[in-house]
């Protein structure tokens, strides 16, 4: 593992938490079975009144000893994450910028807490410039200062990773739903994974359902998805993607 210099961002910041912690229970499935579910999702739920669709992206930074991906591959209780993300259908204000949010994502079994943080990010330079590059993890270093945060530690960008969402808000239970697709690992971080480079970008042959609630209620539609093949998983694209590129296969 080649040795990382930290750059400047946080590994701890405590923006604005949720309200409180919620419920976050995720089932997969193969990709063959998008239409089904979001035929089912639409007949028994709502739209998202601000966010329905959307294209979202995210760099995920890591340790040198990759605890973020530890912590999920040995079923730790506590996992944490740190992402910066955008989405895709941000359009550019007239100087290139687009509204970005650096978020830590703690999970205490099946609950899940997260912070975030606001800032802009020239979308052209997010999007293009390597991971490994000297002036993207000065950037980054501004855009986290921008944001507000002041603590470092010794995280580099490791992982890019894109995929299409649709939310949804049950009525009868105040669940939030989403259905993910086209999960794509976009870009790596050449300096950690050299020979899995070839493989990016690398797309999952699977579908991700999550919904949250306070309460753990299982949802009324979802014995449709369950016996249409969908099952409850820990599942983290983000695991997914670094264990094959560690073992340079291909997802199944």
């Amino acid at each position: 593992m080649p040795h990382f210099q930290p750059i400047a961002v946080p590994e701890r910041f405590r923006p604005e938490p949720d309200p409180a912690y919620v419920v976050e229970r995720k089932l997969t499935g193969s990709a063959r079975l998008l239409p089904f579910a979001l035929a089912v999702l639409d007949a028994w739920c709502l739209p998202d009144g601000e966010y329905p669709d959307g294209h979202v992206r995210s760099i995920y930074f890591e340790t040198i000893r990759l605890d973020s991906y530890a912590e999920k591959a040995n079923g730790d209780h506590l996992k944490t994450k740190i992402r910066l993300r955008w989405y895709g259908e941000s359009v550019p204000d007239p100087d290139g910028t687009i509204p970005v949010f650096f978020e830590r994502k703690n999970r205490i079994g099946i609950a899940r807490d997260k912070f975030r943080k606001n800032s802009r990010a020239d979308k052209r330079r997010l999007e293009e410039t390597p991971l490994d590059d000297a002036s993207f993890l000065d950037y980054v270093d501004r855009l986290s200062a921008d944001a507000g945060i002041s603590e470092g530690f010794s995280r580099r960008p490791l992982l890019q990773i894109s995929y299409q969402r649709r939310r949804w808000v049950s009525p009868l239970d105040g669940s939030r739903i989403s259905l993910d697709w086209k999960i794509c690992a976009e870009r790596l971080n050449p300096k950690v994974f050299p020979w899995s480079e070839a493989a990016i970008p690398l797309t999952l042959p699977t579908i991700v359902c999550e919904f949250k609630n306070a309460g753990g209620g299982v949802p009324m539609w979802l014995p449709l998805l369950e016996e249409a093949g969908f099952r409850y998983s820990s599942f983290s694209k983000y695991g997914v993607f670094v264990t094959h590129l560690k073992e340079g296969t291909q997802p199944v």
